[in-house]
């Protein structure tokens, strides 16, 4: 069982530092950094046009079940991206939705997850309906590990992630929090509410939990830790050494102006975090000018966003990072597996990385009427220029 330390990291700060250009230096020996080249796109029928993916998960045998956000249920395709079935529906009867939390699949079987029930919908052979048997009023499923679900409940003085299983619930995640400052978001991850601190972002896979955690790590460098951690408590730990650029004052001032500016000073006052505006841009700053506080993994407002951390069906970690050398405004990610670090893969911003194989990518782009088309990419090297 892990128990997470505090990594004091400015998640209002992401809001910024995507602007600011905060990104890591290229490692002295980084990889060779891979390119997407675009293959099949998913065959969505006119009855469930797309308007919003917010999850794409594969299977071991290639089947895809995919999430939008204006429809209650899954869509699930085959591995040449042709249409196989719908899913659920709207409602709170067996196999239905009031609101899809997350998916993904338990063997080839899809499941998809009602954080509002509390329960998940496994739909095999047969409808399989899985509720949380905690008394805690704030647990919520988000994921299914084989026989196990996985769910996260928050108590007076901490947040735990727990095992559920035939024989009851084990402990796999436990973050202090005397503030109770957790909160679930519907993505399949886990949040704080907090600005200024930063706990891991937890993801659930087939194989049981990803932990994400940013920060200084035992080597005294700052970079990423990516822990697996199975259902059994059996764990896997691998660290991903960056070299962060410090910022500047001009940095700190542009930073600071943008968050004045925004509605977040007054909105944090509000809900009683900081007695007055300027408590707020002083606390900003003292988080600005320490300088292992970047990189960011993404640049969103949040900590690490579900999208800035994908999971493939081997286990897998795709962690988002931001890199000068292909452009301030490009993707770069990081392929990480238990047996170390592994490539780099370079995104155009156009393409909105919404779920990973194990050679390739399903990306999501947007047409000149912002209708969302699926793309799989298969990740390939880049040819070396003739010396």
């Amino acid at each position: 069982m892990i128990a997470a330390k505090s990594m004091r990291c400015g998640i209002l700060l992401l809001a910024v530092c995507a602007p600011l250009a905060c990104s890591p230096e290229r490692a002295d020996e980084a990889p060779v950094v891979a390119v997407l080249e675009p293959g099949l796109r998913l065959r969505v029928p006119t009855d469930f046009p797309l308007t919003s993916v917010r999850r794409i998960a594969e299977s071991v045998g290639g089947s895809i079940v995919l999430v939008d956000g204006q429809t209650q249920g899954l869509l699930q395709f085959d591995e040449e991206g042709d249409f196989v079935a719908f899913h659920g529906g709207e409602g709170e009867g067996p196999g239905e939705f009031t609101s899809v939390f997350t998916a993904g699949f338990v063997g080839e079987h899809p499941w998809g997850v009602d954080a509002r029930q509390r329960r998940a919908h496994v739909f095999g052979h047969s409808l399989e309906t899985r509720s949380i048997s905690s008394g805690a009023a704030d647990a919520v499923p988000f994921g299914l590990s084989g026989a196990y679900t996985l769910y996260a409940a928050q108590t007076d003085d901490a947040f735990e992630v727990r095992a559920q299983g035939r024989d009851g619930a084990s402990e796999l995640l436990r973050v202090d929090t005397p503030e109770r400052q957790w909160s679930v978001i519907p993505n399949g991850t886990s949040s704080l509410t907090q600005p200024f601190v930063h706990y891991p972002l937890v993801r659930a896979w087939e194989g049981g939990l990803v932990v994400v955690r940013r920060g200084v790590l035992e080597s005294g460098r700052f970079g990423y830790s990516v822990t697996w951690v199975e259902p059994t408590g059996e764990e896997y730990a691998v660290e991903v050494e960056t070299v962060p650029r410090a910022v500047s004052d001009a940095d700190v001032d542009r930073a600071l102006d943008l968050i004045r500016e925004s509605s977040l000073p007054a909105m944090l006052v509000g809900v009683g975090q900081f007695g007055s505006e300027a408590e707020v841009l002083a606390s900003a700053r003292e988080q600005l000018v320490v300088p292992a506080h970047l990189p960011p993994i993404e640049g969103g407002v949040s900590g690490m966003e579900a999208r800035s951390v994908q999971v493939a069906p081997s286990g897998e970690v795709w962690l988002a990072l931001w890199d000068d050398e292909v452009g301030a405004t490009d993707q770069l990610w990081q392929v990480v597996s238990r047996t170390g670090v592994g490539r780099r893969v370079h995104v155009a911003d156009s393409i909105r990385v919404a779920g990973v194989g194990a050679d390739h990518v399903w990306g999501v782009t947007l047409d000149a009427f912002d209708v969302p088309t699926v793309t799989k990419f298969r990740v390939t090297a880049p040819v070396p220029a003739p010396r």
